[in-house]
């Protein structure tokens, strides 16, 4: 049995990076980029307005109030290629190109229509104001977006503003689930006496479609060597293998053997944590393998705790735990000897979060309680007693 960091540890150096693939960029939102962006232009690529006005030279108006024809109207799109006299302007759109030879914008606030085509500027102007100018944002050439960066809405905007319409991205783990135990069944099949629902693999699914992985759900295998060996044998094909159930230490917990049977070398079995103890983690050249039990509650955790650690960094993502500071409302007593994880409904006051323990909670196959939490409670294994008011770690989802 491993305490929880070292078995973050054994995890994250297993991982590898996974190889890169051509993505559209209406596609590839939340990917991780895995080349580098430089702009094919200067952006903007004209000197434009900034907003809708007038515009001149800030050299025509030496006194104000002073008067301007305006010649005629340039909108987003279009250009005035003639030059304008001194005693002329131009009314401009937001986004439209600023002629030769003016170089500021006047807003409409600070005119005053008058008749037969003139305007009366109330305000004196300065140069570049309301201007936006070619290259201000970025120059031609100029390296925008780093490998490593992941790819969010403005990410993706940038990308289509310089002209990349695919980009090179990190792959997504293929990512196999296989739910063990003959007392299952799936969620849309009656129950009868002695059975449950198979709760842990539609969660697991939907975690992993949150992340943007498409996995591949096997199904519920029953506790039998034989046809467990023929499941786990097609999921070793993926790079990341989820299986639900039969990892602990009783007569129909099949799966380590298994495994074992399947070529799988292990890396670790069971953790010094509560609940999730009975983790299995594995390996089989490039493919990694994880054995979460069959309690829901175990497996939420260490889905987020240390399977989507795994992912994330395989997918080139480095995101930590979301880890807090609070204050307990109530005493909590454990026994030493493990790191315990106690759900928590967590509030924010002030500025600092206020931790309140599930007390209707039953242990870790009870998931209907879970609903009401927001996290996680972290109690060391060496503490047992943390008092009222006092300090606590909390993991937040």
């Amino acid at each position: 049995m491993i305490k929880f960091e070292e078995a973050q540890r054994l995890i994250l150096k297993k991982i590898k990076r996974l190889g890169r693939e051509t993505v559209r960029i209406e596609e590839a939102m939340d990917r991780v980029l895995a080349e580098e962006i430089a702009s094919d232009m200067d952006v903007p690529p004209f000197n434009k307005s900034a907003m809708d006005g007038y515009a001149f030279s800030h050299r025509q108006i030496k006194n104000v109030p002073a008067v301007l024809k305006v010649k005629s109207e340039i909108r987003a799109g279009e250009y005035e290629p003639d030059k304008l006299k001194k005693t002329e302007c131009l009314k401009i759109m937001t986004g439209a190109p600023l002629p030769k030879r003016t170089d500021c914008v006047v807003k409409m606030e600070d005119i005053e229509t008058l008749k037969n085509n003139y305007i009366k500027i109330m305000k004196k102007p300065s140069f570049g104001e309301n201007v936006c100018f070619k290259g201000e944002d970025v120059q031609k050439g100029r390296i925008i977006l780093r490998k490593g960066a992941v790819l969010r809405g403005p990410e993706v905007a940038v990308c289509a503003a310089v002209g990349k319409s695919k980009v090179q991205a990190y792959r997504r783990p293929k990512v196999p689930v296989l739910s063990t135990g003959d007392e299952l069944v799936e969620p849309d099949k009656k129950v009868t006496f002695g059975k449950i629902r198979n709760s842990n693999g539609p969660m697991l699914i939907a975690l992993l479609k949150k992340m943007g992985i498409s996995p591949d759900y096997l199904g519920i295998v029953k506790d039998k060597e034989k046809n467990l060996i023929c499941k786990i044998r097609k999921g070793l094909s993926s790079d990341i293998f989820i299986i639900s159930g039969g990892v602990s230490v009783g007569d129909y917990d099949l799966v380590p053997a298994a495994l074992e049977k399947c070529g799988v070398k292990k890396i670790f079995h069971k953790l010094a944590i509560t609940p999730g103890k009975p983790l299995f983690f594995g390996q089989k050249g490039g493919h990694l393998i994880f054995g979460v039990p069959g309690n829901p509650v175990s497996t939420y955790l260490l889905f987020l705790t240390l399977i989507r650690l795994a992912i994330n960094r395989m997918m080139g993502t480095t995101l930590n735990l979301n880890l807090r500071k609070g204050t307990v409302t109530s005493d909590y007593s454990q026994r030493p000897g493990r790191k315990r994880f106690v759900p928590a409904k967590i509030k924010m006051q002030g500025n600092r979060h206020t931790i309140y323990p599930l007390r209707e909670y039953h242990g870790s196959a009870d998931i209907i309680s879970l609903v009401k939490a927001d996290g996680f409670m972290i109690i060391p294994d060496s503490i047992t007693f943390l008092e009222k008011n006092s300090s606590a770690e909390v993991f937040l989802w």
